[in-house]
């Protein structure tokens, strides 16, 4: 059973001392705390193993008689899926490094810009906003974005002010928004956190989808077959080229009303090493 102990509210979160143990304890409770607000009966075994340690570590370090190294901080930022910026603050208190003011203000804008450019990589919305840019309703107007895309007037504002930082979107005089020079991808085949949270955000989103909407307004589809590891990059050409097509085949001298997001997943189901076992057989 691990010991966990009362998950304080989010007002004594914020007033917790600034000590390395104290931040890693706040960042774990905190992420507790909202794992719990969306599942009741997530427990700490769940978060142990999410962040990659035993319960009994999990429990250890939530009572503060576990010591927490820097790497293993680290970890627990990356397994959590921190922002830089909030992972910059963990990380912070572990440092003994003195710094200049200018340092700390360059350090400070970079992290900034990073941690902007890694929710617009890894929340659904922001690219959703983009979307509905370029969709006939679309009308420069936080309420009217907010509605169409089922968020909150906060989420439109500071998803307009952070695309506004990074020059995605560009505001003219009249008020009206218009989409920016900077453009985006994600990676390929480069492990980044935005990316992984980008995609952990579609497969909730497919599921509340295929659980709400009628069978009219999506299309799920799965395909199983047998396939070797050295054909996966020939694959994956092959479905960028058909994302690329898709998305010309349906924008191209049109103005769509609504926002749709496809996405389409190849992974193994089998463990390998199945060669190696039958050349010994």
């Amino acid at each position: 059973m691990i010991q966990i102990p009362s998950i304080p509210t989010k007002n004594e979160l914020n007033c917790a001392p600034m000590n390395a143990m104290n931040q890693i304890q706040r960042v774990l409770q905190k992420t507790l705390l909202e794992l719990r607000r969306k599942n009741p009966q997530y427990s700490g075994r769940a978060l142990a193993k999410k962040i990659g340690v035993s319960p009994g570590a999990l429990s250890e370090i939530l009572n503060g008689t576990r010591v927490v190294s820097r790497k293993m901080a680290v970890k627990i930022c990356d397994r959590l899926l921190l922002d830089p910026m909030d992972k910059a603050i963990v990380l912070k208190s572990f440092s003994e490094k003195r710094v200049t003011s200018t340092e700390s203000e360059d350090a400070t804008h970079y992290l900034k810009l990073s941690s902007d450019q890694f929710k617009l990589m890894s929340e659904w919305y922001y690219f959703g906003i983009l979307a509905f840019m370029k969709t006939a309703h679309f009308k420069s107007d936080v309420d009217v974005v907010a509605e169409r895309l089922g968020l909150t007037r906060a989420q439109v504002n500071q998803a307009l002010e952070r695309m506004i930082r990074l020059n995605v979107i560009q505001v003219e005089k009249d008020g009206t928004w218009v989409r920016g020079e900077a453009g985006h991808r994600t990676s390929d085949d480069i492990v980044d956190l935005s990316v992984v949270k980008s995609h952990l955000e579609t497969l909730e989103l497919a599921k509340t989808a295929l659980q709400e909407l009628k069978i009219d307004e999506r299309d799920f589809t799965a395909l199983t077959l047998p396939l070797d590891y050295e054909d996966l990059p020939e694959a994956k050409k092959m479905i960028r080229k058909f994302q690329n097509e898709f998305a010309e085949k349906f924008l191209k001298g049109k103005k769509p009303k609504e926002v749709f997001r496809i996405a389409v997943q190849v992974f193994p189901l089998s463990k390998r090493g199945m060669k190696d076992i039958s050349k010994k057989g």
